[in-house]
């Protein structure tokens, strides 16, 4: 049933997608000539100069908060799994339709994200790992595992934003520059699609949200 669930998805990909493209390829594309889009009217989240994107990726996974002592949820991490859909990202509006889709995929059936791992669109994890800077709390990490071996990113946050649409629902975009690993020298976090936790909960209480983003890194 769950193959169903991801042929459908991908179908509603294929559908959208234009006549010349219907070879369908969805992952290895070369994405260097591709600018990430930024809201208008911002200067929080902007391109360093000289750099460009090495690889574009979907994250889906869970962002994980507990319950401090006002009652309110402090993010203590994420983990996801990525993959490629560069081969979509020269038609922007059906790039940014993929978090959603993906989203709606783990949580109505979360075994087909399981599916989508055992295939090539599959390419690495995102998780939180300890500060190799401070040596103590944690930074955001990347590691593509189908790249070589050096294929990791340790990095701090330096850009942040609300979600443009449903910021209530929506965790923030983000810009992440790099303390650690050769994968990229800047990462961006956007068109994010839930992740944000309930405004009020009970002290001590712990809760992972589901969430999907697109992920840019640029070297």
């Amino acid at each position: 049933m769950f193959s169903l669930v991801v042929l459908f998805s991908l179908f509603s990909f294929a559908i959208a997608y234009p006549l010349q493209s219907r070879s369908l390829q969805l992952s290895g594309c070369p994405v260097s000539t591709i600018k990430p889009s930024f809201p208008l009217n911002q200067t929080t989240l902007s391109v360093p100069a000289g750099q460009k994107p090495q690889y574009i990726a979907i994250g889906v996974g869970v962002q994980n908060y507990t319950c401090g002592s006002t009652g309110t949820y402090t993010s203590i991490g994420a983990v996801a799994d990525l993959f490629d859909f560069s081969c979509l990202a020269k038609e922007t509006s059906i790039l940014n339709t993929v978090p959603s889709i993906l989203y709606g995929v783990e949580v109505g059936s979360p075994p087909a994200i399981k599916f989508l791992d055992s295939t090539p669109l599959h390419i690495g994890k995102h998780f939180f790992a300890v500060n190799p800077t401070t040596g103590s709390g944690i930074s955001p990490a990347f590691h593509l595992t189908t790249s070589h071996e050096d294929a990791l990113f340790v990095g701090n946050k330096i850009g942040d934003i609300k979600a443009p649409t449903d910021s209530t629902h929506n965790v923030d975009w983000l810009q992440l520059s790099t303390i650690e690993g050769t994968l990229a020298k800047t990462v961006y976090r956007i068109q994010t699609k839930q992740g944000q936790p309930p405004a009020s909960c009970k002290p001590g209480a712990a809760i992972s949200v589901p969430y999907a983003a697109q992920y840019w890194f640029l070297s």
